[in-house]
C-alpha cells in the first residue's frame, strides 16, 4: 500500500511482515507476484503481499515498529498508539490495546520502540514511556518519575536483560527496573 517501509519482521516461525505508512503487509516471497498489495483474502495461490485490514483511520494505517514477543504475539506500533495482530475467521486483523495514551495532542499516541521483556512490554513514545503487564494493567512514566525527557525513541533490552532508552534529544540512558510496579530507576 505504500513504498514508505519504517520496520521489518521475520517471526521465528518464518513469517515476513512489512511495517508501511500505508498499513501492515505480509510478504510471502513464495506468492504470487503483483503490482499492488492484495487485500487479506483467501485467494489461491497466495499473493506475495497481503495488506493486513485494520478497519482504522490513516494513522492507524501508518505502521512504526513490529516486534515478536516472546508468546508469539506480533506487536505492532503506529501513529494512533499500540496494536496487536490478531486471526479471526481466517482473516488478519489489527485490534488496539490500551496502553493509557494521552489524547490531548494525536503526536503524544505515536510509538516509537517497543520491548518485550519477561515482566511485558515497555513502549517508548513522544509523551513517555509506558510499561503494559500481562494483565492488560499499564503504567505510563515521565520526567515527572525521573526519566531525562518525555519524548523517547528507541529501547534496547540487552543480551544480559538489561534495559537502555534512547531519548530524542539528550543520550540514551540504562534502566534499573525491577517486578514491581515502581517507576524505572535512570
Amino acid at each position: 500500500p505504500s513504498s514508505n517501509v519504517n520496520d521489518l519482521l521475520q517471526t521465528r516461525g518464518g513469517d515476513y511482515w512489512v511495517a508501511t505508512t500505508g498499513g501492515l503487509v505480509r510478504f510471502d516471497p513464495k506468492g504470487r507476484p503483483g503490482r499492488r498489495a492484495a487485500q487479506s483474502s483467501g485467494d489461491t495461490p497466495a499473493p506475495m503481499f497481503t495488506v493486513v485490514s485494520d478497519d482504522g483511520d490513516q494513522r492507524t494505517r501508518i505502521i512504526t515498529v513490529l516486534r515478536e514477543g516472546r508468546d508469539g504475539t506480533i506487536w505492532a506500533g503506529t501513529d494512533n498508539g499500540l496494536y496487536r495482530l490478531e486471526l479471526s475467521n481466517g482473516r488478519r486483523s489489527l485490534r488496539p490495546v490500551d496502553v493509557h495514551f494521552p489524547h490531548e495532542y494525536p503526536e503524544l499516541r505515536i510509538v516509537t520502540d517497543v520491548v518485550d521483556d519477561s515482566g511485558g512490554l515497555w513502549i517508548s513514545a513522544p509523551s513517555g514511556l509506558y510499561r503494559r503487564w500481562p494483565d492488560g494493567s499499564a503504567a505510563r512514566y515521565t520526567m515527572r518519575d525521573g526519566l531525562p525527557q518525555d519524548y523517547l525513541s528507541d529501547l534496547l533490552e540487552d543480551h544480559e536483560g538489561r534495559l537502555w532508552l534512547g531519548a530524542r534529544q539528550g543520550g540514551f540512558f540504562r534502566l534499573s527496573v525491577d517486578g514491581s510496579r515502581h517507576a524505572p530507576v535512570v
